[in-house]
């Protein structure tokens, strides 16, 4: 038997289902600031189906939209960039093995990878 709804809610569900409405969360920080997020999905649920986390693709700060809402212009970040660009900034500089070519020690070094900006 499926958990129906109750009015003025939405089935708590951590799945993402092909069919499954797209969820907007409109809300305030602690700091009063207004906040959206666009496509979000319930990530954890508490006993009784009750939803602990969200995760979204998308969250505007200072602002409640919608999935209809459009801009003029807006400012873009992205995460984890550097991670498909494949330059993370890493460097392996020394690695030492043991006789079975199981790692036994290693150093690294890191710097920022560089800045890139795409004009659109």
């Amino acid at each position: 038997m499926a958990r129906q709804p109750q009015a003025g809610t939405r089935d708590a569900r951590p799945a993402n289902r092909p069919g499954d409405p797209d969820l907007v969360v409109h809300g305030m920080t602690t700091e009063g600031h207004r906040l959206t997020m666009l496509d979000a999905r319930i990530s954890r649920l508490a006993l009784g189906g009750r939803s602990m986390t969200l995760h979204a693709s998308t969250l505007a700060l200072n602002a409640h939209l919608d999935i209809g809402t459009l801009w003029t212009s807006a400012a873009y970040g992205t995460a984890h960039l550097h991670e498909w660009l494949g330059d993370t900034g890493l460097k392996i500089v020394e690695w030492d093995s043991n006789d079975r070519g199981q790692t036994t020690r290693f150093t690294h070094e890191w710097t920022p990878p560089p800045t890139y900006e795409v004009d659109l």
